[in-house]
């Protein structure tokens, strides 16, 4: 299942580089996860326009970045002049183009939520980064998508919701046991889990988003290694 949808692409680039729950909320909570990046080799996992991979090579890492949307990919390029290899390709397929435990960190920001089996994807994660390799990513929390579906708790499904923003997006509903089963299962160990807190910059500027977000959890970040790594 896909979450890009008509026009979707640019949309979201405009409303994420900036937005309270993006820019001031979820994105600093992944990043602080992150261990240094200098000198390493990365893997941005369903890149979109680039955000994180920026972030990455602006405190030289080596970065390479891929997305499902040929748009994405264009907006990426663009972001990173050349200073990232930027590819095409999904969550739900084999990563073909990146060697076996060649990367020391994968990145992969709220994009496993629009994926149906997640042992695909942390499969290939856990492949192609080195033994003592780290995988940090994000996602809506579990809860507030079961609030926003209305069913319950512990099933798994696709949904689709209505957007104010981005129009009709189309994800996975599944129970936050489900994400660390299927990190156990692929080869991971979890070392930190954070339910996202807005930032002093979202109170200045957002008050009133900073006051919902910081009254229930949006975003969930985890930073899992590879097990039997020290």
């Amino acid at each position: 299942m896909e979450r890009y949808q008509l026009d979707f692409d640019d949309a979201y680039q405009e409303y994420a580089d900036t937005n309270a729950y993006n820019a001031l909320c979820e994105r600093p909570c992944t990043l602080s996860l992150l261990p240094s990046v200098t000198g390493q080799s990365v893997l941005d996992a369903a890149c979109g326009p680039g955000f994180y991979a920026a972030w990455c090579v602006q405190r030289g890492a080596i970065v390479r970045g891929f997305d499902s949307s040929p748009t994405m990919v264009a907006l990426a390029r663009s972001r990173l002049r050349g200073m990232a290899s930027i590819e095409q390709g999904s969550l739900t397929a084999p990563l073909s183009f990146v060697p076996e435990a060649s990367c020391d960190v994968v990145i992969c920001a709220l994009a496993l939520d629009y994926v149906a089996d997640l042992t695909r994807p942390l499969s290939e994660f856990r492949r192609v980064l080195r033994p003592t390799g780290v995988l940090v990513f994000s996602i809506e929390h579990p809860t507030v998508v079961y609030r926003r579906a209305g069913r319950q708790y512990f099933d798994t499904e696709p949904i689709e919701y209505q957007s104010e923003r981005l129009g009709v997006l189309k994800m996975y509903r599944r129970p936050l046991e489900a994400y660390f089963g299927a990190l156990r299962t692929t080869g991971f160990v979890v070392e930190d889990v954070q339910e996202a807190f807005p930032t002093a910059a979202c109170k200045e500027q957002y008050p009133e988003v900073y006051a919902k977000l910081s009254a229930f959890p949006y975003f969930l970040s985890v930073r899992a290694r590879c097990a039997g790594s020290t």
